[in-house]
């Protein structure tokens, strides 16, 4: 059973990246390309099992992509924009595993199990395309920076009880 791996970019989507550094515009494709099939693959209009198998063989394969090679050319130029960005194995993991909530949730019972889905997957797409932007983010000339403001803000303030 193969997996097809289907081609589709919002315009909207691409639009908005193309005044990105060539490198940069072709990490973010490949990340959204590696989404979109994933929720594709849960999506899909096939058999739940058929959905099954699909999900375990393109997780398989995601982690054969780090030790060989996959039989998928997008999980293997993935390889090299995570490794070049340093992007963590896991953003993409849990991800899939987000995806899977899909293959057996369509309503959830209370916000933990909402808030759990949606850290599994919008977080991590957020923390994989954080990796892409680090340099523009976090500018080193300015440690005063905005965004570092913000997180700082965020991150290291006090609990308050």
């Amino acid at each position: 059973m193969g997996l097809e791996i289907k081609k589709k970019y919002s315009s909207n989507f691409s639009i908005s990246f193309l005044f990105l550094p060539r490198k940069k515009r072709n990490a973010i494709k490949t990340i959204y390309e590696f989404c979109r099939i994933t929720d594709d693959i849960v999506d899909d209009d096939i058999s739940l099992l058929d959905k099954k198998k699909k999900i375990e063989i393109w997780e398989k394969e995601f982690q054969n992509s780090f030790f060989s090679s996959s039989k998928f050319q997008l999980l293997n130029k993935l390889q090299y924009v995570i490794n070049n960005f340093k992007i963590p194995k896991d953003y993409f993991l849990n991800l899939i595993e987000g995806a899977k909530f899909d293959l057996s949730k369509n309503r959830y019972a209370n916000f933990a199990e909402l808030q759990r889905y949606c850290e599994l997957v919008a977080s991590n797409v957020g923390f994989m395309l954080l990796k892409i932007f680090e340099d523009e983010l976090f500018s080193k000339a300015d440690p005063e920076c905005l965004v570092n403001k913000i997180f700082r803000k965020l991150y290291y303030k006090p609990l308050l009880i």
